[in-house]
C-alpha cells in the first residue's frame, strides 16, 4: 500500500500554495533544458534512398482503430470525458468518427492542440526523499486516451516503414515489437567472439600466452 506524501510546507510552517508553486518549478526546469540546449548543432541527416521515401502517410481502417481501443490498458485519465472501459464497450460505434479524426490529423500534418493538454501529477522521485522539499518531486504527464491512440497509431506506421525500408540498426531491440534483448544480446556476443578469434588467430607474442 503506497503511501502518499504530504503536501510540501514553507519553512515557517505556512501551507504553500501547492499548484502555482508546482507549476512554477516544473516550468522552470524544462526553460533551463531549452536554455543549455540553445546552442547544440543541429542533427545530421543521411539521405534516404529515392525508393524508400515516406511522403504521407497511408490512411488507416476502421478496424485499425477499433483494433488499437480493445488493446487499451484499462485506465483512465481525468482529462478523460470517456473512461476506457466505456470505450471499448462502444468501440464499433466509436471508431469510424476517430478513425475520420486520426486520418483528417495525419494528411494535415497537425496534432490537435486539445491532444497536447495534460494532466500533471507530482510524484516524489524516490522513497526517503524529503517530502517537503518541492525538489524531490518529478512531474508526470497524463495525457488523454485519444491522444495517445493517434499516438500509438502513428508509432505502427513509422515502425513500419523504418523495418521495411530496412532502416532500422540490426542491434535495437528498444521500442520494437517482438525483438527480445536476448537476441541483441547475443548479436553484440557474436560480434565480440568474432572480434576476439581475429586477434586470437594473428601472430602472437614471444612468451606465455595468458588466459582471455
Amino acid at each position: 500500500m503506497s503511501v502518499r506524501p504530504t503536501v510540501p510546507t514553507h519553512r515557517d510552517g505556512g501551507t504553500i500554495d501547492a499548484v502555482d508553486d508546482f507549476s512554477q518549478f516544473f516550468r522552470d526546469k524544462v526553460n533551463l533544458v531549452r536554455e543549455k540546449t540553445a546552442g547544440a548543432p543541429e542533427p545530421l541527416f543521411s539521405s534516404a534512398r529515392h525508393e524508400a521515401s515516406l511522403s504521407e502517410f497511408s490512411a488507416v481502417l476502421v478496424s485499425d482503430v477499433v483494433a488499437a481501443i480493445l488493446r487499451l490498458p484499462d485506465k483512465s485519465s481525468i482529462v478523460d470525458a470517456l473512461p476506457v472501459s466505456l470505450m471499448k464497450q462502444i468501440a464499433g460505434e466509436f471508431g469510424p468518427f476517430l478513425t475520420e479524426l486520426f486520418n483528417r490529423s495525419m494528411r494535415s500534418g497537425h496534432f490537435p492542440t486539445t491532444f497536447k493538454e495534460a494532466f500533471i501529477t507530482p510524484v516524489i522521485k524516490k522513497p526517503g526523499l524529503d517530502s517537503a522539499d518541492i525538489g524531490s518531486y518529478r512531474p508526470i504527464s497524463n495525457l488523454s486516451v485519444i491522444s495517445k491512440l493517434l499516438e500509438r497509431i502513428v508509432a505502427k506506421l513509422l515502425t513500419d516503414y523504418l523495418q521495411s525500408a530496412d532502416f532500422l540498426p540490426q542491434l535495437q531491440s528498444g521500442q520494437i515489437r517482438s525483438f527480445h534483448l536476448d537476441g541483441s544480446s547475443a548479436g553484440v556476443i557474436r560480434h565480440h567472439d568474432s572480434s576476439r578469434r581475429w586477434r586470437c588467430c594473428g601472430p602472437r607474442p614471444p612468451g606465455p600466452v595468458g588466459r582471455i
